[in-house]
């Protein structure tokens, strides 16, 4: 028989017969025993202090979030139907030539106008979303990575580490909207905020997202005693909310964080740099090209003058005067609604 692969090289192992020597560890002095001890006390106290920590804060998690499902439906849902028709009213008559004309607009006391989103620049809507809301269009009504980044960011102040002072709010716009409705801007309580999530999760599970944007611009505070963006439009640049630059509705979206300090007005220059920084933003998400963006930041807004802002704002506040006829009118409806709904005539 032959004998298979018998041209193949034989490997051979050379061995040089002297033992490998193992060096021998020096023993440790008495001050590096105790070190090392320390050390290893300190480790294990470090990382049991770690595991609790996680382990609590994976315990607090579970019980928040169960008890934010359990209650989260029990929550009563805010009718926004609601909402847009305690904002504003028009009272209309007949004129001589059998037309509809406007008589007087008739709010709580504000400048306001509802619009649908329809009116409304995508520039304007895309200004508010990705300053305010980057994650609008994907959350559930509560963004919890930015959250969980305030309360970070809050610890951090309060133990004075890192920026020293910078904050930035948590609130989605769905919870904005909650609030402005709830009229809970001041109170910023636990028990408040916790309602305000539960209730922001409830309306995003029962209206959609054009309608919550809808709602919220319309109700947003934009100081001088105006509600939402078209009264806006009107008072800081004159215009139809349908007719603002992208320079101008950026220059608005700025407005709401905190309006006396930013709007246009009051403060064109604090307002420019947040106006800019919103450009940014929608440069950076795609909503707007290059050149949109270099245009828009070198272009000057040109506002009305403040005196007249400030003198409508004094109008507004003080008692409307009303003709007979809008006084005829309220105390009609509000007869027929006692009649046919049995309100009472209070309510």
């Amino acid at each position: 028989m032959e004998r298979k692969n018998s041209n193949k090289p034989v490997q051979r192992v050379v061995r040089t017969g002297k033992p490998v020597k193992k060096r021998r560890k020096k023993p440790l002095t008495k001050g590096q025993r105790v070190a090392k001890t320390i050390f290893a006390t300190i480790g294990k106290v470090l990382l049991t202090s770690f595991l609790v920590m996680v382990i609590t804060g994976c315990i607090v998690g579970t019980a928040l979030t169960i008890y934010v499902l359990q209650y989260v439906d029990s929550e009563p849902v805010i009718q926004l139907s609601e909402v847009e028709m305690s904002n504003s009213g028009t009272i209309f008559a007949i004129n001589a030539q059998g037309d509809y004309e406007v008589v007087q607009q008739i709010s709580r006391g504000a400048k306001r106008e509802w619009v649908s989103l329809s009116q409304i620049p995508q520039d304007l809507q895309d200004a508010f979303v990705y300053f305010e809301d980057e994650r609008f269009y994907s959350h559930e009504g509560v963004d919890f990575k930015r959250t969980f980044g305030a309360v970070l960011n809050e610890i951090l102040n309060l133990f004075h580490i890192g920026s020293g002072g910078d904050r930035f709010g948590g609130s989605t716009i769905t919870q904005q909207l909650v609030k402005n409705i709830n009229g809970d801007i001041y109170n910023r309580t636990v028990e408040v905020k916790i309602k305000e999530i539960m209730q922001a999760m409830n309306l995003e599970r029962n209206y959609s997202k054009d309608q919550i944007l809808e709602a919220y611009l319309n109700i947003a505070g934009l100081h001088f005693n105006t509600i939402g963006v078209q009264a806006g439009a009107n008072l800081y640049f004159g215009k139809d909310v349908s007719e603002l630059t992208l320079a101008e509705c950026a220059s608005l979206a700025v407005i709401t964080k905190s309006p006396k300090n930013y709007n246009p007005i009051s403060n064109p220059e604090a307002n420019k740099t947040r106006r800019d920084n919103c450009l940014k933003k929608m440069l950076e998400f795609d909503r707007i090209t290059q050149e949109e963006y270099e245009e828009a930041i070198n272009t000057p807004v040109v506002t009305v003058d403040q005196s007249k802002a400030e003198s409508e704002e004094k109008q507004e506040t003080t008692t409307n005067k009303q003709s007979w006829f809008v006084d005829a009118v309220i105390e009609d409806v509000i007869d027929d609604l006692v009649e046919q709904y049995d309100y009472t005539e209070e309510y």
